[in-house]
């Protein structure tokens, strides 16, 4: 039944069900606590292995999630989307670390679903960067980002700290775009047309 203040919920006795727009959501972050906090520690600094079940886990508390079929049918129902996107390489800017079931989605059946035991062939590496020896100058009170090198056939978009994409500009053939924004945080995203190769960087535009 829907839940008096959080409207777009339902709830029953042992669970939870948020809106079907965010369920993927939800499921990828929980995908990604349970690998990336392997073990992790709690409050005393007591070691523990967070994992997923296939059940409900109502007043228990024990390091476990559920309902693990529910959050793998959530990932497929409900795919990654741009917001999601956007989220993650903001996230990316911040913590120099990613989502990988958001950047490769069907690694959630080799850990989890139909391919679980089998090997994973493909690389969770976003490879070399094309731009990573390329440095960002920002010229002081001014909106002028200077490049250390021209760059050609990319796109440069602009995101806001809560991470939705407020200007895209192409490159070609440049090393300075004039970005217009107020004054305030941003990361800037360039992404290279040719291999989707990016650079992320944070800015402040006084």
């Amino acid at each position: 039944s829907q839940h008096s203040e959080a409207t777009e919920c339902l709830t029953d006795s042992d669970s939870w069900e948020p809106s079907d727009s965010v369920k993927g959501d939800i499921a990828r972050i929980l995908f990604y606590m349970v690998v990336r906090y392997d073990p992790g520690y709690d409050h005393n600094n007591n070691s523990f292995d967070l994992e997923l079940v296939d059940y409900t886990t109502p007043g228990n508390n024990d390091p476990i999630l559920g309902k693990l079929s529910s959050l793998i049918q959530w990932h497929f129902d409900d795919p990654v989307d741009d917001f999601e996107v956007n989220r993650n390489e903001i996230i990316f800017g911040f913590q120099q670390n990613r989502n990988p079931f958001i950047d490769h989605p069907n690694l959630v059946n080799y850990i989890w679903g139909e391919n679980y035991g089998e090997e994973w062939n493909d690389s969770l590496n976003l490879g070399e960067n094309l731009f990573q020896n390329i440095q960002i100058f920002q010229k002081q009170n001014s909106k002028l980002i200077k490049f250390s090198q021209n760059i050609s056939e990319a796109l440069l978009s602009v995101y806001s700290i809560t991470g939705n994409k407020i200007k895209e500009y192409e490159l070609n053939n440049t090393n300075f775009i004039d970005i217009d924004v107020e004054s305030g945080f941003y990361l800037i995203e360039i992404l290279n047309s040719i291999n989707s190769k990016k650079l992320v960087k944070k800015i402040i535009i006084n």
